[in-house]
Order: C-alpha cells, then sequence, then structure tokens
C-alpha cells in the first residue's frame, strides 16, 4: 500500500484505474479535441469557400494597385497644372517686387552716401570761423592760414582760389577737408 505522504498525483498514477473510470477521462479529453477540429476545418473550408482563388485574388491585388497608382498620377498632374496656373498668374507682380528691390537699392545707396556726406561735412573746417591752428591742420601753411583769416567772409571755399587767397595747387590739397556754413 502506498504511504500517505506521497502527493495525490503520484498516488493516482500508481493506482489501477478501472476501465469505466478510464473511458469516461478519455472521453472528457478526445471530444473537446474533435469538436475542435471539426470547428477549425468547416470555419476554413467555409472561408475557403467565400474567397476567390489565390489566382483571382492576385488579379485583383494588381488592378487595385494599378488604380492606385493612376489616381497618385492624376492627383500630380493636377498639382502641377496648378502650380504653372500660379506661376503664369504671379509672373507680373514678381517683376514689380523685382524691380522694388533695384530701386530700394539705388535709394539706398544714396541715402548712405548722404550720410557719409553729411558725416564729412561734420568733420569739415569752416573757413569762415576757424582758428588759423585749425586751418594749418588742414594742410596750408601759417602764411596762407593768416591770409585766409584776413580775407574773410566767403560764401564759397571756391573763393579761396577765386580771389586768390591761396593757390590753387594749395586749394586742391584742401577742399576735401573745409566748408563754407552758412548760418
Amino acid at each position: 500500500m502506498p504511504e500517505a505522504s506521497e502527493s495525490t498525483g503520484v498516488l493516482a498514477s500508481r493506482l489501477p484505474m478501472p476501465r469505466r473510470i478510464q473511458t469516461e477521462m478519455n472521453s472528457r479529453i478526445v471530444l473537446p479535441v474533435i469538436a475542435a477540429a471539426l470547428l477549425t476545418f468547416g470555419c476554413n473550408r467555409q472561408h475557403a469557400a467565400d474567397q476567390p482563388d489565390r489566382g483571382q485574388q492576385s488579379s485583383n491585388s494588381a488592378d487595385q494597385q494599378q488604380d492606385g497608382n493612376n489616381k497618385a498620377r492624376t492627383t500630380g498632374e493636377k498639382i502641377g497644372e496648378t502650380a504653372r496656373e500660379a506661376e503664369i498668374r504671379t509672373r507680373g507682380e514678381r517683376e514689380k517686387i523685382k524691380q522694388g528691390a533695384i530701386d530700394l537699392a539705388a535709394k539706398t545707396k544714396v541715402a548712405a552716401e548722404g550720410v557719409v556726406e553729411g558725416w564729412r561735412a561734420g568733420n569739415l573746417t569752416d573757413i569762415n570761423t576757424a582758428t588759423r591752428e585749425r586751418l594749418v591742420q588742414t594742410g596750408l601753411s601759417e602764411a596762407e592760414a593768416n591770409n585766409v583769416i584776413a580775407h574773410r567772409p566767403y560764401q564759397s571755399k571756391q573763393e579761396l582760389v577765386d580771389r586768390k587767397v591761396i593757390s590753387a595747387a594749395s586749394y586742391r590739397g584742401i577742399q576735401d577737408q573745409v566748408a563754407v556754413r552758412h548760418k
């Protein structure tokens, strides 16, 4: 007789089973397996009957792919046409923008030249008010600086040469450094 301390599973495997219990256990296992097999087989047969054969399926897939390619091509052509139409419609506006940019560049250049000219004018020596030392710093000799001061006032810097206050050569050396400011 087996010991009581053994597990139930071990006990069951060592004891002989009556034939009726074995048949019941087999039917509990076998019947669900057979039922599952029938359902699976039946579903596959029905599913296979619902679907077209592989050749038909492959043909349908190719047709669907071709339809997709045609739609994509048509859409691409429509987008291309729209882009061409937009390019044609905006051509005039683009030319106006280009011309405006050229005009703006020219005006900017003139403005920059005016700023430089104004900056230089701010640093120019006024021949009507400059001291002798300041006139000498422009490049005149002390004698020429004294002569400029003696013949003041001037209406333009060109009068230095016209009135023979300094020589034409001396004037060319200082003409970019002097100015006459009118108050």
